[in-house]
């Protein structure tokens, strides 16, 4: 019987294959860094922070999607929280720059896919993401690949 891991990490698998092709027709991912460094370069995200800087998952990785748009490129950030409810996954969505066009489905889609992405980086199975910040997935279809989930 699947422990409660192999069940979670399944799960966040399942979504990434999913969505990751439909997301790679419109957008590029990279890996940001912890909240703290991504504030120094990113200024404007300081103050669009301080409200929920206490909820907040500092150990995961920001996730920038850039849409293939007219210039310049929209961007949304996906910033991990840590919810009253305990579900450190939770993706709160910050548009930077000209919000791209996304329907309310659409922009579920983003946070199911964030939220996936970040359950399986906490469980340490996509040794992709190992290396840290400001690491380019310019082709979302790649984590599809048998190679990408340890």
């Amino acid at each position: 019987m699947p422990t409660e891991h192999q069940l979670l990490v399944a799960r966040a698998q399942e979504t990434v294959r999913g969505l990751a092709p439909e997301l790679a027709k419109i957008c590029q991912l990279t890996l940001g860094n912890e909240i703290s460094i991504e504030e120094r370069t990113r200024p404007k995200l300081k103050w669009d922070i301080d409200s929920f800087r206490r909820q907040i998952a500092e150990r995961l990785p920001l996730l920038i999607y850039s849409f293939r748009q007219d210039l310049p490129q929209p961007t949304i950030l996906a910033i991990p929280l840590w919810k009253d409810s305990g579900n450190p996954f939770s993706a709160y969505l910050l548009a930077e720059g000209p919000s791209p066009l996304l329907s309310e489905d659409g922009l579920m889609r983003l946070r199911c896919f964030s939220e996936a992405v970040w359950i399986a980086f906490e469980k340490q199975a996509l040794p992709a993401l190992a290396a840290g910040g400001g690491q380019s997935l310019y082709l979302l279809k790649s984590w599809t690949g048998p190679d990408l989930f340890n």
